[in-house]
């Protein structure tokens, strides 16, 4: 058995896309579909409602992706589980793909290719951002420290009985829980590989279209790097590598400004989210973090 796991918070139409092309798969394994409804207000129960029981459906009314997706692996009955996100849809040989990898190369994760998908209507400085190319990953590549997300990814049901809770609630509220988890596991000498072949869609909202959305996002992933760097290190080679981080971020950030100043379409919004990186990096020094992150901007 299978689970497929998709917490949700106030995203109906795309939760609704996102179940479709879940039963839609050319996959011949059994799976169960388990929603996790993060909004008090059950604005998800109406989609759920039209497909007559097929679908698990479970409100968490504490706010947080940490007890969002806690809650969703204890409601999951398969040993295997997949995370997918309520703005994410998949290609019909997603989950073929994955159990493909997952067993070719024994793999305790697999992490799966995300394509950004970005709305005609939006302006050039997004669609023709860089920011929205990711780096080319061959299938069963190793992951490394950092690498880890869960917009699209297996996990063998027995690494989440490692700790509990599986993902910390202290990021319920800054995002990061994800990349922690995974680092965790990294650190116990987890499989962790890559499909390049297991493909989803993300769905670009209206959020995207303020350039203060990817200013926190950047500074949020900093904070994060910072905080597992000293969670896994101790303080003085945590410190050292951290110095070369924002040394080098600030180099590249450099960089893209002189880009940004020959093609501003392309290396403006990135540029944005490499400043704001190593602002958080700094911010978590000295004890600044953005808490006042809604679920539904949590990405990784």
């Amino acid at each position: 058995m299978i689970s497929i796991l998709i917490c949700t918070y106030k995203r109906p139409a795309l939760l609704k896309t996102c179940i479709e092309s879940i039963l839609n798969q050319n996959a011949n394994y059994d799976f169960e579909i388990i929603v996790i409804d993060n909004d008090p207000e059950e604005t998800a129960i109406k989609i759920i409602e039209k497909y007559n029981g097929r679908i698990k459906y479970f409100l968490q009314p504490l706010r947080g992706l940490s007890h969002a997706r806690n809650m969703a692996i204890s409601k999951a009955s398969g040993e295997i589980i997949v995370f997918i996100d309520d703005d994410e849809y998949a290609d019909k040989n997603w989950l073929s793909n994955m159990i493909y990898c997952h067993k070719k190369y024994q793999a305790d994760v697999v992490l799966g290719k995300v394509e950004y998908e970005i709305p005609s209507t939006f302006p050039l400085y997004i669609r023709q951002s860089s920011y929205f190319k990711r780096k080319s990953r061959i299938t069963g590549e190793k992951a490394t420290f950092n690498d880890g997300y869960t917009g699209n990814t297996l996990v063998k049901r027995e690494l989440f009985n490692l700790r509990t809770p599986a993902f910390l609630l202290k990021f319920n509220h800054t995002g990061g829980e994800d990349s922690e988890f995974f680092n965790y596991l990294l650190s116990k000498g987890a499989n962790i590989v890559f499909s390049n072949d297991a493909i989803i869609y993300e769905t670009q909202d209206q959020q995207r279209l303020k350039i203060t959305w990817f200013y926190k996002r950047g500074y949020r992933s900093g904070s994060t790097y910072a905080g597992n760097l000293f969670q896994n290190n101790n303080a003085i080679i945590a410190s050292i590598k951290l110095v070369y981080s924002i040394i080098g971020g600030l180099i590249f950030s450099f960089i893209l400004v002189l880009g940004t100043l020959i093609m501003p379409y392309k290396y403006f919004i990135k540029m944005v989210v490499k400043l704001a990186n190593q602002f958080g990096k700094l911010g978590y020094v000295v004890g600044l973090q953005i808490e006042s992150y809604h679920y539904n901007e949590i990405k990784n």
